[in-house]
């Protein structure tokens, strides 16, 4: 009996119906590889497109209007901005809890100092974001050079700027922003709320610099492994402590865009916007580049929480289905962004050992 050549045995399947590991088994697998890699990139906004057809054919007359669309995306404006914030902390792979109470704190004095103080409406939006930016500033340095775990800094933080809020208010709810506040953001381009296109400059601002500057990059690195990236050179502390503030700055335009979409300064019911902002931004982390949080994927993350509520809502889900849907989308987008993180690495050293297979063997042939 004689042995197949081994290039017949290359190409000879090792089971009846198998693909083996010959040329179109590889290619076969190539295919379901790059598949699967699509799906990972691209599977929530297909969902999320999958879902606005539905609810656009079985609710046309509420859901599938502009009215809606501009309600969801001037709603979405706010949780956008402060998530963007926390982006900056999360890439670093840090927390700021207390995003939800700073912005808060930024709705209340830009509402309350024109009427209170006679301040200009400009200069109460500088003093409410700059308040909101050392916040920001103070979360970076407890955390940084006082070595305070960031989920306790932050969530301490928190629960201050909450008393705080309510302190400063009295106990009332009752001030009303000025029309040249509420102006900001409710005068209308394009159809659509001029909120809309301050949550979507930033978000280009933010994806521009984290993706083509040389400090994006560091970010990721820093974020990646700090000790390399010390080692590299990078100024490890000061973007943690940087990224901190500029996150506290983002909360402070969310406040005051939320102050001017309300009209009016209110404590209450604000920090139930951490669960939506941490939802989009690690749901985000599932898609367009998974494993990494990413500009993109936080504004898909954002429109299929909010299209998924709406819908269900005027489908007749009570209105527990927010709370509910939020809480389990954040689960779930933890638990596959830790699976995506893992896969990746998984591939890239399958991929390494495969090189030093192919290499070996080369070298073996050689000789």
């Amino acid at each position: 009996m004689t042995r197949p050549t081994p290039v017949e045995a290359e190409a000879a399947p090792t089971e009846p119906g198998s693909p083996g590991p010959g040329p179109a088994g590889r290619d076969r697998e190539s295919i379901t590889q790059q598949s699967l890699a699509v799906l990972s990139r691209f599977g929530l906004l297909l969902l999320f497109l999958v879902l606005v057809a539905y609810f656009s054919v079985e609710r046309p007359d509420s859901f599938a209007t502009l009215g809606n669309a501009s309600s969801i995306l001037s709603a979405q404006s706010v949780t956008v901005i402060a998530g963007l914030g926390i982006l900056l902390t999360l890439i670093l792979g840090e927390f700021d809890l207390s995003v939800a109470a700073n912005l808060s704190l930024a709705n209340v004095f830009v509402v309350t100092l024109p009427e209170r103080q006679g301040v200009p409406v400009w200069l109460s939006i500088v003093i409410a974001v700059a308040i909101s930016a050392g916040v920001g500033l103070i979360n970076g340095l407890v955390v940084v050079w006082l070595q305070v775990n960031a989920f306790v800094a932050t969530l301490g933080m928190a629960t201050a700027l909450g008393g705080m809020s309510q302190l400063y208010l009295g106990g009332t709810d009752q001030y009303v922003a000025p029309t040249s506040l509420t102006a900001l953001t409710r005068t209308e381009w394009l159809r659509l709320p001029l909120s809309v296109f301050y949550a979507l400059a930033i978000a280009v601002i933010l994806h521009t610099v984290l993706q083509y500057t040389a400090v994006g990059r560091r970010m990721n690195a820093v974020g990646g492994n700090i000790r390399a990236a010390r080692l590299a050179g990078i100024p490890a502390d000061r973007y943690r402590v940087a990224a901190f503030t500029a996150g506290g700055l983002l909360a402070g335009i969310a406040g005051v865009v939320l102050g001017a979409t309300l009209g009016a300064a209110t404590s209450a019911g604000n920090p139930a916007l951490l669960l939506p902002i941490f939802a989009a931004a690690l749901l985000g982390s599932t898609t367009i580049t998974p494993g990494r949080f990413n500009v993109p994927g936080l504004l898909v993350g954002a429109l299929f929480l909010a299209v998924a509520v709406s819908g269900l809502q005027q489908m007749g889900v009570a209105a527990w289905i927010q709370p509910t849907f939020n809480g389990t989308a954040l689960v779930v987008a933890v638990a596959f962004s830790g699976w995506a993180s893992r896969a990746r690495v998984a591939h890239a050293r399958r991929r390494q050992l495969e090189a030093i297979a192919n290499q070996g063997a080369a070298t073996a042939t050689r000789t």
